[in-house]
């Protein structure tokens, strides 16, 4: 529902609401059943920001600011995370360490730029496994 009109507006909602339909209706939170963030996607990484309907305006404005500051590689460095996840559960090699270790490991390597970019070298030359095996 977009209409300057709020009668029409809370109309349209409540006629909604009796037939089990979900409805946005633009610019006017009381009259929604739910909310569209301000949202972007790059591969698996999705970020959404919402103000819940307080100020489209300011959640779009906060989205452009996070998604600034995502790196360029991002895309390339999830997959290759994800495949480092993948290995490190499935791999007979890493079959003796724990959820907990192997989660551990996965966020040494996240919090650190160095063990990102050998990550991905290693994505490119498909030899991941031994690079996790490497830091063990």
């Amino acid at each position: 529902s977009a209409t300057d009109d709020s009668e029409t507006n809370r109309r349209v909602f409540h006629e909604a609401q009796e037939k089990g339909i979900w409805l946005n209706s633009v610019d006017d939170p009381d009259h929604c059943t739910f909310i569209v963030p301000s949202s972007f996607s790059q591969g698996d990484l999705i970020v959404a920001v919402s103000t819940s309907g307080a100020s489209p305006s300011f959640a779009a404005k906060l989205r452009r600011i996070i998604e600034a500051a995502i790196p360029s590689n991002a895309e390339e460095t999830i997959a290759a995370l994800k495949e480092a996840r993948n290995i490190l559960k499935n791999d007979i090699r890493f079959a003796s360490l724990s959820s907990a270790q192997r989660g551990n490991l996965l966020k040494k390597i996240s919090s650190d730029d160095r063990l990102i970019t050998a990550l991905l070298k290693h994505k490119k030359n498909e030899t991941i496994a031994d690079f996790l095996k490497g830091l063990l």
